[in-house]
């Protein structure tokens, strides 16, 4: 039997006479409770849906037996393996548990508690990891420019003068000496290629442009084949 958050010293002096008693003779209110099969908390799961659907966590079969199935109170047609919705339970822990297909994070775990799933209050375990997010806290160290000046190379730079590394401004994954990108001593303020806005909005015309027609030109097709000229006679066009 689990032990009773509400008064553990009471608790475990009832524990002490009722080692094999059900949980629904227990004088505390705490849901960390076991149950006999007779008196634990049970659903209303349809055997026919147990037959035609599959766990929405790991894609299997449901179990036969109804006990090792557990139904989403917000998503009735969602039902869970119960070992699948225990370990989603200690991965996600207490501030990140919630319904796995609309997100809700009130009915879900109240009833996941009810049926006797242990969620942990701790972070997630992604977030207990080591190191996990130590990329993210690493910063950009490479200069960018087209033309690096700096003899000591790209990988290179100095705390603060010419050759200190200035990071762009939008994105922060590209970066610049200073001195690379002709940039002022005071200046700290930058940006890449990438998100500097264009420098001019004039369209891109090919070489040749003007031979080539465009929408905005009038196609005028006497001036491109035989003209009418006066003193002279036109002669028709011959298949």
């Amino acid at each position: 039997m689990r032990s009773c958050g509400d008064n553990p010293g009471s608790f475990a002096q009832w524990e002490s006479s009722h080692e094999k008693a059900c949980g629904c003779s227990s004088p505390c209110s705490s849901s960390s409770l076991s149950f006999c099969g007779k008196h634990r908390p049970t659903q209303n799961i349809q055997q026919v849906n147990v037959e035609e659907e599959s766990c929405v966590l790991c894609c299997e079969n449901l179990s036969q037996a109804i006990a090792e199935n557990i139904q989403s109170p917000c998503c009735s047609q969602a039902i869970y393996h119960r070992k699948c919705i225990q370990k989603y339970a200690h991965t996600s822990a207490k501030h990140f548990f919630k319904c796995p297909q609309c997100n809700n994070r009130e009915e879900f775990p109240q009833e996941m508690l009810r049926m006797g799933i242990h969620i942990p209050d701790r972070d997630a375990a992604w977030e207990l990891e080591p190191g996990a997010f130590s990329e993210l806290y690493q910063r950009y160290q490479h200069c960018d420019a087209p033309i690096c000046l700096y003899e000591q190379g790209r990988d290179s730079f100095q705390d603060e003068g010419k050759w200190s590394l200035i990071l762009c401004a939008t994105c922060g994954s590209h970066g610049t000496h200073r001195d690379c990108s002709s940039l002022r001593s005071n200046s700290k303020k930058w940006e890449c290629d990438e998100c500097s806005p264009s420098a001019s909005a004039i369209d891109y015309r090919p070489e040749n442009s003007n031979d080539i027609p465009c929408c905005s030109s009038t196609f005028h097709p006497q001036e491109h084949f035989c003209r009418h000229q006066p003193g002279r006679e036109s002669r028709p066009f011959l298949d």
